[in-house]
């Protein structure tokens, strides 16, 4: 199928503190095969921060097929799953943007609209962090360390992700993946469930711990892969796995404690946890498990002085995710949040539509809040003896 998203009558505005928010392209992001056609007339030189609405540049990034089923009722009904994005490729939230949607040029009307907490819009998001524990993010961070700052941005970043999902239809679940010498998996248990405020009690690093990134890493890939398995997820859900580390892997080499048995372990407020062995892993074997997931996205944030990029960007390549390197310890929030706002600003609309059988053209059109500049993204389908479909 081919998708097309066309931006038009252009007037690049002001964009509302999006710069210090967000990030460009992520996992799960275009699909193969869409075509982006942006009006190249020249644009006018604005500032670039207004106080006001946002009046900036417009694109639709479409992250799944559109779903099309003739329910029970002989109508139709369409659910698209995207991401509003600027001329950056920044995640614009519903506040930035306005979405109406039309069959043939003829807008939906509100009765046919599916309100976003009923179970048509339903996804879920399992979200994993893996957390370098490690000497050196105590010592080799310049001034600062950049342990505590990482531990209260990755509380702040699982808050959001539940905050949101309090008003979605769906789940949002994390799992934290922790690493030194050794590789530690937080437990769920029936006397705590593990909350944002505990990924705060993870203990320090001590002087002599070594690294075990690809182990912890591979690790978390195949934990989630157990918990949530793609043959069960929705066509909407999401697996995102955040990894964060400079980047120097000193020990998943070893093979010592590869047959040790599980050691559990509580933090000093009592959320229990797993000390784990793992066998020998290399970049290679985590690469290739990460390339063996279809619908699981890594995001890697790299933090120090003495960053190894080459391994991380590879992690995050071939987790089709995002790579951001921000060594100011002070600032370790804004990568985190810049994350977050990845899946918290995916929008899911939905549309159940009275049709006779026939052929017709559906547009998503988006517009940015003051109304300058828009993107729409169209296919056409047909409804035939109730089977809807998309004509390729």
């Amino acid at each position: 199928m081919r998708k097309n998203v066309v931006a038009t009558k252009s007037f690049l505005g002001f964009f509302f503190l999006i710069v210090t928010l967000l990030l460009s392209a992520c996992g799960g992001g275009r699909l193969e095969g869409d075509e982006v056609i942006v009006n190249t007339e020249p644009e006018p030189e604005l500032k670039e921060f207004t106080s006001g609405v946002y009046s900036g540049k417009v694109k639709i990034d479409i992250t799944a097929d559109p779903e099309l089923r003739v329910t029970n009722k002989q109508s139709t009904e369409i659910i698209l799953q995207f991401i509003p994005r600027n001329k950056d490729n920044l995640p614009l939230s519903s506040e930035h943007v306005k979405v109406t949607m039309l069959v043939d040029d003829s807008q939906i009307t509100d009765e046919s609209h599916i309100e976003s907490s009923e179970e048509q819009l339903a996804f879920n998001v399992n979200f994993g962090l893996v957390l370098d524990s490690s000497y050196s993010m105590l010592v080799s961070h310049g001034d600062n360390e950049a342990f505590t700052p990482m531990l209260n941005s990755a509380k702040d970043a699982v808050q959001k992700g539940i905050d949101i999902w309090s008003g979605q239809k769906g789940n949002f679940s994390f799992h934290t993946t922790w690493f030194s010498t050794s590789i530690y998996s937080s437990i769920d248990t029936t006397n705590h469930q593990w909350t944002p405020n505990d990924l705060t009690f993870i203990p320090r690093p001590k002087s002599g711990d070594f690294t075990r990134l690809f182990a912890a890493t591979d690790y978390a890939v195949e934990k989630m892969s157990l918990d949530t398995p793609e043959d069960q997820m929705g066509p909407r859900d999401q697996n995102i796995i955040l990894v964060f580390s400079d980047g120097v892997d000193t020990y998943s080499y070893s093979t010592l404690d590869k047959d040790t048995a599980p050691l559990h372990l509580n933090t000093d407020n009592n959320a229990e946890y797993l000390k784990l062995g793992r066998d020998t892993t290399t970049l290679e074997d985590l690469v290739s498990r990460i390339n063996s997931k279809n619908k699981l996205s890594v995001h890697v944030i790299g933090m120090g002085n003495n960053i190894n990029i080459t391994d991380l960007q590879a992690i995050a390549t071939a987790g089709n995710g995002l790579y951001l390197q921000n060594p100011n310890a002070d600032e370790i929030d804004k990568p985190f949040q810049r994350i977050i706002q990845e899946f918290t600003t995916l929008q899911t609309h939905g549309a159940d539509i009275p049709l006779a059988d026939g052929e017709y053209k559906f547009t998503l059109h988006v517009e940015n809040a003051a109304g300058t500049d828009f993107a729409d993204y169209t296919f056409s389908f047909k409804t035939l003896e109730g089977v809807a479909e998309i004509i390729p």
